[in-house]
């Protein structure tokens, strides 16, 4: 129906014939009269004019209202056509099975309603699927078709946006698509979206590059469900004593802040066949259960169990599943060049007073470093320039399944580049005379985060007096006024990979005798790699690889499950002899939300559309020629109106002339 907008230009055209047809004659009689009336002239022209926009409004909103046009911010071919292929990326991860509303319906399930619902009025040529689970292309002929995919069920694992990315450029490669949009359904939860991922660049990149055009549209589940807790174990250990053995528990009940809880919620511990049920009070929708000991008798040395919390908005996160037996060892590698260092860096290590589990460390003299050991390490503490190759493949790896490493400035100012990252040359504040507090930090996540009750780490006690700082793509955890970084942390899929920018001497800084902040950093860092390494037999559901295919699911799994989906969601397995539980990945639970400009600055020119996926919004595309049908109606009494007062007008004037004459 666009075609028909040069019809617009009919009333135009009436006018102007109609202004040809008006013959004018002098006639000397009529000369004063005529003097008189041009006094009106004016307000007759504007009148004119009026009319001749609401004709030509009239028409142009019949032709749009006949055109049925989309609205919603997802208006799909205004002159560009219908797309040649969509690919709809669904985020399956913990948070998107959450409730938003009565109808008992996830994020999830919602957000593939609407994309099936705007397909319907889209019309595109083809459409495929890619999900956060298997990342795989899955094809449907019909919309509708995606109401009833398993892969839009949710899942434990976490959702990787690059990743899926990768995957739908490398289709549309493969297939030749022409006009393509990309539809994604998520949550914005910032662990899903990785903005720290070094592929965002290549993929902006490739997205620009395709001669035919690529649109995103982000269907945006942020809304925070309501009265959702969480419930997740920190660690696990089994305490032998005099009167027996003891599983002892730290565990967190977290939820929004202004979570009102009129009475205790109850906590149900699951071990073995024995269930019980302990009140856990909340304060500001959060509560820290730390060493909880229930008592094992001999039967039960080795086995597994669960916490759970009554239902909720969110199932997925009311469950939290743990394994108990045998020794738990948190081992800390270290590369030295000073031996202060060296000597600082094993008591941090080792200061752990965890009961039930064992600290230690061992250390390699830089010079040796290439007989460094780090298999059943959890964190590597590297003092000396950068690990060259063979070495950095090591190290790599060891970030890769979940270790953590923490480099320090070199004696020496230069040194090797590891993975794109150097040491710059040294730097004094004032001359090393006056030493410099960091004025900012990350206080609520990584290693600098609070504790538990708020409390802060204490790092305006610091006094730095050199820095060395990092450069490549870092991510500043503590910084000074000037900006320079105290603490970084460069972006990795999984495991953490930090650097330090001072030393551990008097020279550069106190942390070696203020002592509080720098265990702290070790013993977090710890603890975070002990699960993402599985010391604890813990792992993130998506990210485990059995040791065998022939493991043994232990725990009830639900039939709507794909078999080789299983690994996805939480429970645990026997694999080999060794007991594991999957779990959701703590970032699942963290509630961190990527801002719509942090989301805008990651696609870059890329054309992007956003939409709220709340539950007041209404559907991704709505027809809306009834608006442009009232709006012609409009136009036509407003025209109506003008006649009418033009006609008493000219009545008027020439009732006046009769009367004059």
């Amino acid at each position: 129906m666009l075609w028909a907008l040069p019809f617009v230009a009919l009333p135009i055209a009436i006018h102007l014939i109609h202004r040809r047809r008006v013959r004018k004659v002098a006639w000397g009689a009529m000369m004063f009269l005529l003097q008189g009336a041009k006094l009106s002239k004016g307000m007759q022209r504007l009148r004119h004019f009026l009319l001749l926009t609401l004709r030509t409004l009239a028409v142009a909103g019949l032709i749009f209202g006949l055109g049925r046009p989309l609205a919603g911010g997802w208006l799909g071919g205004m002159g560009g056509g219908k797309a040649d292929m969509v690919l709809v990326l669904l985020d399956r991860s913990a948070s998107m099975s959450a409730h938003m509303g009565a109808n008992g319906e996830s994020k999830l399930q919602t957000g593939v309603k609407r994309i099936a619902a705007a397909l319907e009025s889209s019309e595109a040529a083809h459409i495929a699927c890619i999900d956060s689970v298997g990342l795989g292309i899955t094809e449907v002929s019909e919309p509708e078709d995606l109401l009833g995919l398993a892969l839009t069920r949710g899942s434990s694992a976490q959702a990787s946006l690059p990743s899926m990315l990768e995957v739908a450029l490398q289709h549309l490669r493969a297939t030749g698509a022409g006009r393509t949009e990309i539809w994604i359904c998520s949550d914005g939860q910032e662990g899903d979206w990785s903005p720290e991922d070094g592929r965002w660049g290549t993929l902006r990149e490739a997205m620009l590059a395709f001669p035919a055009g690529v649109r995103v549209h982000v269907l945006n589940f942020g809304e925070a469900a309501p009265r959702d807790l969480a419930v997740r174990i920190s660690q696990t250990r089994t305490v032998k004593g005099t009167e027996g053995a003891r599983l002892v528990l730290d565990l967190e009940v977290a939820g929004p802040g202004d979570f009102d809880a009129a009475e205790p919620v109850p906590l149900a511990i699951q071990v073995g066949g024995a269930r019980s049920v302990v009140p856990v009070e909340l304060v500001a929708g959060r509560a820290i259960l730390a060493g909880h000991s229930i008592a094992l008798d001999e039967t039960m040395q080795a086995g597994f169990g669960y916490v759970e919390l009554p239902s909720d908005s969110n199932l997925e996160n009311n469950r939290y599943y743990f394994t108990y037996g045998g020794e738990t060892v948190r081992d800390t590698a270290i590369v030295w060049q000073d031996q202060g260092t060296r000597d600082v860096l094993s008591f941090a290590a080792e200061a752990g007073l965890t009961e039930g589990i064992s600290f230690g460390s061992h250390t390699t003299p830089f010079e040796q470093r290439d007989e460094l050991d780090l298999e059943g390490s959890s964190l590597l503490l590297w003092q000396g320039p950068l690990p060259g190759e063979p070495l950095a493949a090591r190290v790599q790896k060891f970030v890769a399944t979940g270790g953590r490493v923490i480099f320090l400035p070199p004696e020496a100012p230069l040194g090797n580049d590891y993975q794109g990252y150097s040491w710059l040359p040294e730097q004094d504040f004032s001359g090393g005379a006056n030493a410099q507090v960091p004025s900012s930090w990350r206080r609520s996540e990584d290693l600098l985060r609070s504790g538990g009750d708020g409390t802060e780490l204490a790092l305006k006690d610091l006094n730095v007096r050199r820095v060395q700082p990092v450069s490549g793509d870092v991510t500043p955890l503590a910084s000074f006024e000037d900006g320079t970084a105290l603490l970084s942390r460069a972006p990795t899929q999984r495991g953490g990979l930090y650097f330090l920018s001072t030393g551990l001497s008097s020279a550069h800084s106190n942390l070696a005798n203020q002592g509080v902040v720098l265990v702290a950093m070790v013993q977090r860092a710890l603890q975070e790699a002990a699960l993402d390494l599985g010391s604890q037999a813990q792992q993130d559901a998506g990210r485990y690889e059995p040791l065998s295919a022939e493991y043994e699911w232990l725990t009830e799994a639900d039939e709507a499950w794909l078999l080789e989906e299983r690994l996805q969601h939480a429970g645990v397995l026997l694999s080999g002899q060794k007991l594991v539980a999957l779990n959701r990945p703590a970032a699942e639970d963290a509630g961190s939300l990527l801002p719509d400009e942090r989301l805008s600055e990651l696609m870059g020119d890329v054309d992007l559309v956003m939409a709220s996926g709340t539950q007041s919004s209404s559907g991704l595309i709505d027809e809306v020629w009834r608006t442009f049908l009232i709006a012609v109606l409009l136009a036509l009494i407003c025209e109506s109106l003008l006649c009418i007062t033009e006609g008493e007008s000219r009545k008027e004037r020439k009732l006046g002339e009769v009367v004059k004459s």
